[in-house]
């Protein structure tokens, strides 16, 4: 009996197909010339690799939305990272795995609007802090004009710190008011409280205390019209608009469910980019 010539994937995946239509062996053998005992074989065969073919396919899909929830991990880290401008530059991390990770971030958005939000909200931060560092330098001098004058042992710290926190509120439009006063008596002297701020302790009078008290209050009022106040203001407006457009271009990629491009950690992307660094260089 002459050797049957070889079959072709396509042609058993076929015969397959015919058979879970209901068409017979005997049927199938006759159409394509074979032997019943082939096309059982390769029916089989044909089955096996359907359902090898989908395991591999299930485990690439699985891969990559894992891949991609790797991904989006990395550019959530990059947001909840944002949401205070103490930082100089924003990173992932210093491990091995944080940086495989964000450089393949990157491959797969290599323009993206990411980068350009993530760019301007480190300029923006960078003037925020600069701002916030000129904020504290004109409070301890209006600390040292306005109340160290009153009374030379004030406590300096205390007070600015107090005029810090009521010029970020002015910055933000709210009322720069730190809430009541408060004059108490403390052992040999008093102390001057506002809020939950302790202006100045051990004060050897009431009446000191009490022209302590309006100095700082006339200070604070005074506040919303200092020009290191107007810059805060300003700064703190165009970080609070970087950091939004952050916000926005993270959310953007975490309901997309995709990710455009490839890049050497993609199931498969390694060798998908080697062809393609082929490719161009046999057009070169």
């Amino acid at each position: 009996m002459p050797r049957e010539s070889k079959v072709a994937p396509a042609a058993r995946l076929d015969w397959l197909g015919a058979y879970e239509r209901g068409e017979r062996i005997d049927a199938i053998a006759r159409r394509a010339r074979r032997t019943e005992r082939t096309i059982k074989a390769h029916i089989e065969t044909a089955r096996r690799e359907r359902d090898l073919n989908r395991i591999r396919g299930d485990l690439q899909r699985n891969a990559y939305e894992q891949h991609y929830q790797d991904l989006l991990g990395i550019a959530q880290e990059l947001r909840s990272k944002a949401q205070s401008p103490q930082h100089e530059v924003i990173h992932p991390g210093n491990g091995v795995r944080a940086k495989l990770l964000y450089e393949s971030l990157k491959a797969h958005l290599p323009k993206g609007r990411l980068w350009q939000a993530l760019s301007g909200w480190e300029y923006t931060a960078a003037t925020l802090r600069a701002a916030r560092r000129n904020l504290q330098r004109e409070m301890d001098k209006q600390v040292q004009l306005r109340l160290v004058p009153i009374w030379e042992e004030v406590n300096a710290e205390w007070m600015a710190g107090s005029l810090v926190s009521a010029a970020e509120l002015a910055a933000r439009g709210s009322s720069p008011s730190l809430g009541e006063y408060r004059i108490k008596k403390e052992g040999e002297g008093w102390d001057l409280e506002c809020s939950m701020f302790k202006l100045s302790q051990s004060i050897p009078t009431q009446e000191l205390a009490e022209f302590l008290r309006q100095a700082h209050e006339k200070v604070v009022e005074r506040l919303p019209g200092l020009e290191p106040v107007g810059q805060l203001r300003e700064a703190q407006a165009a970080w609070d608009g970087a950091r939004d457009a952050l916000d926005t271009e993270v959310e953007i990629l975490a309901l997309s469910r995709v990710l455009p491009g490839v890049c050497p950690l993609c199931p498969g992307g390694a060798d998908l980019m080697k062809q393609r660094r082929s490719r161009r260089r046999r057009k070169g």
